[in-house]
């Protein structure tokens, strides 16, 4: 939840606390109290948590992802410009987290999480042309440790928040003893009380599922989807895509025009789907598809139609600038392409990173035969 949203939430509750000291004067003190002692510092702890998790766990999974993307990249054949891309990417990550992470702990893993790393890729690019197919599979080998500490830094974090999360409840209830004491002579009070915490915690529960930015489902939504349906037995399909060349766009027209294509495409792509399609905002311009009762040709047609109506939308940037968003996606089918979210996720990933260098533009399947690539659509920029 962010700053905005959490002002918003506290604004309202302001509002009615005032009219319930103005109605119930004899009450009204003990109320105001109440609410400066406890409530007031919740808000600022649960905005505070907001802010953690936007500084902290969302640059951690951006840094995840780009050693990931450098390992794809690095693989035969060898593309240098998303490998370029994808270490720019994470060295970026690594100095935010730094900044942001206060815990020695969380430093010292990170150091030598970053220490590790450029060895890595220092070694990687030092190889001659002949071994690069092994230099890659060591440095792939080197990124699959670091994502497992990192992996650890990322649990370290959420236990934190949940301890935070847990100490906010734990006041939140006390003031809760608080009012009902202050309160007993009314059982309005009472209830209006309930309902702005039952209110507040649905609102909590909504935005933890929820991205912030575009109003889609989150990751943490999306892997508790992917959980369902797999139970479900299937089958289902999940198409992955990202914007081509989004980097150019922010570089371009800024950021803010960057934050209006992510909407464009929310909105095409939604019109393009299911009433119970399941789109996912898996973080910066990258995107997913959960489609139940879907098998894998069926999908790139959805994918397809997808790309096509996101394509045919002009966005206007603030300085009067004009482009269309072209997409990058990849499709598979559970269980044929993976029967776990990380087999899964990998065949979609690499059938859009096959797109990527294909030309871009275009949707391609996880083939049930590596060299198998079907590719449809797209000018190929």
């Amino acid at each position: 939840m962010d700053e905005p949203r959490t002002s918003r939430l506290l604004n309202e509750r302001i509002k009615i606390l005032v009219i319930t000291a103005a109605s119930l004067l004899p009450l009204a003190v003990i109320v105001v109290l109440v609410v400066a002692g406890v409530y007031v510092p919740v808000f600022r702890a649960l905005g505070d948590l907001a802010t953690q998790t936007m500084d902290e766990m969302i640059p951690l999974h951006e840094l995840e992802l780009a050693l990931h993307r450098s390992t794809m990249a690095a693989r035969d054949p060898f593309d240098p410009v998303v490998f370029d891309a994808s270490v720019s990417s994470a060295a970026e990550h690594y100095g935010r987290l730094l900044e942001v992470i206060p815990s020695k702990d969380g430093q010292a893993v990170l150091q030598s999480s970053r220490r590790r790393w450029k060895t890595a890729e220092r070694t990687f690019r030092d190889a001659a042309p002949e071994s690069l197919e092994v230099a890659a599979a060591r440095y792939a080998a080197e990124i699959e440790h670091l994502s497992s500490e990192l992996d650890g830094l990322h649990a370290g974090l959420h236990d934190e928040i949940i301890d935070q999360i847990e100490t906010a409840s734990a006041a939140e209830r006390r003031g809760i003893l608080l009012i009902t004491g202050a309160v007993a002579l009314s059982l309005g009070v009472g209830l209006v009380g309930s309902v702005l915490i039952t209110r507040d915690r649905r609102r909590l529960v909504d935005n933890a599922l929820t991205d912030g930015l575009t109003g889609t489902a989150n990751r943490k939504a999306f892997e508790s989807k992917f959980g369902e349906m797999a139970a479900k037995n299937g089958p289902f399909a999940l198409i992955l895509f990202d914007i081509d060349r989004f980097k150019t766009i922010n570089d371009t027209h800024g950021h803010a025009t960057g934050d209006a294509a992510l909407l464009a495409v929310v909105e095409s792509a939604g019109a393009s789907l299911r009433e119970n399609d399941y789109l996912t905002r898996l973080g910066g311009d990258e995107f997913a598809v959960l489609a139940p009762g879907v098998r894998k040709g069926e999908a790139v047609a959805m994918a397809e139609r997808i790309r096509r109506a996101v394509g045919a939308r002009t966005v206007i940037a603030p300085d009067g600038g004009a482009f269309t968003v072209k997409l990058s996606m990849g499709v598979a089918e559970w269980p044929a392409n993976g029967r776990t979210l990380s087999e899964l996720s990998h065949a979609a990933d690499l059938a859009l990173y096959a797109a990527k260098r294909s030309g871009r533009d275009m949707v391609i399947d996880a083939p049930d035969q590596p060299e198998r690539c079907v590719a449809m659509g797209g000018s190929g920029r």
